[in-house]
């Protein structure tokens, strides 16, 4: 069969074309059409699948906003899905929905992403012990190859769009630094610091006729654990009581052990006291999800409870 004037177009794609000239606009048409379809679905499904799951190690190492570790009623995280879907929607409007457009970006951020994959598993073998080498030496191979395809799509597209891919990617990657850099000051503003031999906090001791409790939500073992022995470290003048949490909520598990504990005595008024972050800059604010509001609006319309936050003023 001979096949004739298929060239790629903005009325209809190459694919398209070649399925109409083999077989006609009959269902065997309409059945490559539709398998193409469901290709490209699972092709966008597979991106929303992953990127809120990279989002969330991201996250967790501290080079994006917390709020991408929590996970939402179905066990996903929404949140890495929701910028997922704006920022697709935004491409979407900037360059009109033309796939000529869009194709320089794709094909560098493909080829990024295959590069440094294939480089992180490369190191990844080189820290085992056993059968690694001839791993190792596959996954360099295909780092490599995708960094020169990476090249060599970014010289010859870059008037065609493939510059934009380039600034984003430099400034995301700049993005993530900042906030790196951001979480290690807080966190070292935060840092337990123990007393000295002479300190007076050594010679602190609660009141016994005054109960307090304090409460610890952990999302796992080892988490309890380390908290746990910073308590231990640091004296323990009040008991703990640690709740397990593994999807990593907080609002939902902390006011229903509060209404198990108002349930245990009706009359008891329970003092929640919460902490707060207060941050110096409001585009600091994002990186920070606001356990402390959220709790109060959640807790604020139960009888029995005094809500008490104790704010703490970041310096950097």
């Amino acid at each position: 069969m001979r096949l004739d004037g298929i060239v790629p177009g903005a009325g209809q794609t190459a694919l398209s074309q070649l399925a109409h000239q083999s077989f006609g606009t009959g269902p065997a048409y309409a059945y490559v059409q539709g398998a193409t379809a469901v290709v490209l679905l699972l092709a966008a499904n597979s991106a929303f699948n992953g990127f809120p799951r990279l989002l969330s190690f991201m996250a967790r190492n501290g080079h994006a906003p917390r709020v991408f570790l929590r996970l939402g009623e179905r066990l996903a995280f929404s949140n890495g899905t929701i910028a997922l879907a704006v920022g697709a929607a935004l491409l979407f409007l900037a360059f009109a929905g033309r796939t000529a457009a869009l194709i320089p970006l794709y094909a560098v951020g493909v080829f990024v992403a295959f590069t440094f994959s294939q480089a992180g598993m490369a190191v990844h073998w080189c820290r085992r012990e056993a059968h690694w080498r001839r791993s190792m030496v596959l996954n360099a191979g295909g780092s490599a190859l995708s960094a020169i395809v990476f090249v060599i799509a970014s010289v010859t597209k870059f008037s065609h769009g493939s510059w934009v891919a380039l600034v984003l990617i430099a400034l995301i990657a700049l993005l993530t630094w900042r906030i790196r850099v951001h979480y290690d000051a807080v966190h070292g503003e935060l840092a337990l610091r123990l007393p000295g031999p002479g300190s007076p906090h050594r010679a602190i001791t609660p009141a016994p006729l005054q109960p307090a409790l304090a409460v610890h939500l952990s999302p796992n073992e080892d988490e309890a654990a380390r908290f746990r022995g910073y308590r231990a470290a640091w004296g323990d003048h009040l008991p703990l009581e640690v709740v397990d949490s593994p999807y990593r909520a907080v609002v939902a598990p902390m006011a229903r052990y509060i209404d198990a504990l108002r349930s245990q005595r009706a009359g008891l008024t329970v003092t929640v006291i919460l902490p707060e972050l207060i941050v110096k800059h409001r585009w600091h604010r994002p990186l920070h999800n606001g356990i402390a509001r959220r709790l109060r609006r959640a807790l604020r319309r139960r009888p029995g409870l005094v809500i008490t936050t104790v704010p703490h003023h970041l310096a950097t």
